[in-house]
């Protein structure tokens, strides 16, 4: 038999039952893009000025303009999905990809911070990416292009030929000084690389920072001919940089351009200067490298990831591979 209730004990139950949850209470509806904000803000103490710089030119041109007129509260699947859609259509699977990663950060610190009760985070599927086979410069291609080089040695012709045989990216080939350069023990120390900056207004500045990761700042063993190539350049002064023979770094548009002409005045296909960090790997490889060194003297993070970018075997590789089935008889 069920005890009377009292009245006052109704009324509290009725007052407890109606109370706002936790975060109904600290719940916060702001402007989308006043909380766009508030995360660029959240982030600069813990990322790169190039990272936190990427960030607010998606933020400004993509997101803002998406999200306009809507408050944290109002977003929903259905604008994450939008965005999406929009985003396949005017970029590739892979930059769409990177900007879905970005704006799921910020939809997780929405709900992390209470600024809606749920996260409208949505799981679309993007399209499988397709990517392309990096070009590689042939043999004879290389050998071409180091006659040229070689033929009238100067500071720029110099650091193509160190790309070439090191895999210097060309952020890190402008950022070398000649401190980073050790003749004796004939190794060079990656710790800085030259990169372009968006001020936020629609102009950009080069800083000298640090390496694209933490497996970048490396150090590369050097062969040889190159710690032979490199001696007469060296001027003795610590702080020059080595592609400049000064005080004051040559940027990296400005060294492609001339790595450009050098390409159209010997003759061999026009390929960009990321094309020779692919021709160093492959090569490498050719050569019998160690996998595990070649991932370190790259500077990636792991073995896998040097071979699926950077390997591209050569149809004469492979025939050559073939034929060793000859042997076995």
């Amino acid at each position: 038999m069920d005890l009377p209730v009292s009245v006052d004990c109704f009324k509290k139950n009725v007052y407890m039952n109606n109370l706002p949850t936790y975060s109904e209470a600290q719940h916060k509806d702001i402007p989308m893009n006043e909380l766009l904000d508030i995360w660029l803000e959240s982030k600069k103490p813990r990322i790169k000025i190039s990272s936190l710089a990427h960030y607010r030119r998606v933020v400004d041109t993509i997101l803002k303009p998406h999200f306009e007129g809507k408050t944290t509260s109002t977003i929903t699947r259905f604008d994450i999905r939008m965005l999406t859609d929009m985003l396949l259509r005017r970029f590739s699977v892979a930059y769409t990809a990177n900007i879905v990663t970005i704006t799921n950060q910020i939809l997780e610190f929405m709900c992390d911070n209470e600024y809606t009760l749920k996260s409208p985070k949505s799981n679309q599927k993007l399209p499988s990416q397709v990517k392309a086979r990096p070009k590689v410069f042939t043999r004879s291609e290389q050998k071409i292009l180091m006659q040229y080089l070689t033929s009238d040695m100067n500071l720029t012709n110099m650091g193509i030929i160190l790309s070439l045989y090191t895999g210097l990216r060309i952020g890190e080939l402008c950022g070398l000084q000649w401190r980073d350069v050790d003749l004796v023990s004939n190794v060079i120390r990656v710790n800085r690389t030259i990169q372009r900056i968006s001020d936020g207004s629609g102009h950009t500045y080069f800083i000298a920072g640090t390496p694209k990761t933490v497996h970048s700042e490396r150090e590369i063993p050097l062969p040889s001919f190159i710690v032979n190539m490199l001696k007469p350049f060296d001027i003795g002064s610590p702080t020059a940089y080595v592609t400049s023979g000064t005080a004051s770094f040559v940027q990296p548009r400005t060294f492609e351009n001339r790595y450009k002409k050098i390409l159209r005045d010997c003759g061999v296909s026009k390929y960009n200067f990321h094309t020779l960090r692919h021709t160093f790997a492959t090569r490498a490889i050719e050569l019998g490298f160690d996998p595990k060194s070649l991932s370190e003297i790259l500077g990636h993070s792991n073995v896998k990831l040097t071979l699926d970018l950077y390997v591209h075997p050569s149809l004469e590789q492979k025939q050559r591979e073939m034929e060793l089935f000859a042997t076995i008889f």
